[in-house]
């Protein structure tokens, strides 16, 4: 009975983890008129300390782009910074969040395609929530 009990108590802990409370509506979009990423997200948790923008060519090894801090009187404030430096090609971007207790999640990454010279047709942002954009050059 008692493990029984002790299991029940680690899943309704979970449930209300850190990452349950860290749903920033995190954006990245190519901007063809300035040739940078847009990025956005909303703070919404107050357990989120710093927040850092990764970006990565391969899904796999990431590097750091960007850190912005937060403050506890920031709550619900929108966050943007424009990545300047994309590659051609994919890039893939995610948010690192470090919580006020150095506990570290991290949002589900977002694919963007950076037109080559020789491209004539973008599409973004990838995965689609509810518009496609399609850019010509």
């Amino acid at each position: 009975m008692f493990k029984i009990l002790f299991i029940i108590s680690l899943v309704c802990l979970q449930h209300n983890s850190f990452s349950k409370n860290i749903a920033p509506g995190f954006t990245a979009l190519f901007d063809s008129k300035t040739n940078a990423v847009l990025i956005s997200w909303k703070h919404t948790s107050p357990a989120t300390g710093t927040y850092l923008i990764q970006r990565s060519a391969d899904n796999n090894t990431w590097a750091d782009v960007a850190l912005q801090a937060v403050i506890i009187d920031m709550q619900n404030r929108l966050f943007s910074f424009a990545d300047a430096k994309p590659s051609a090609g994919k890039n893939y971007y995610r948010l690192k969040f470090i919580a006020v207790n150095d506990g570290v999640e991290f949002s589900k990454e977002v694919m963007v395609i950076i037109p080559a010279a020789s491209n004539n047709w973008v599409m973004y942002p990838v995965p689609v929530k509810d518009m496609l954009t399609l850019d010509y050059r």
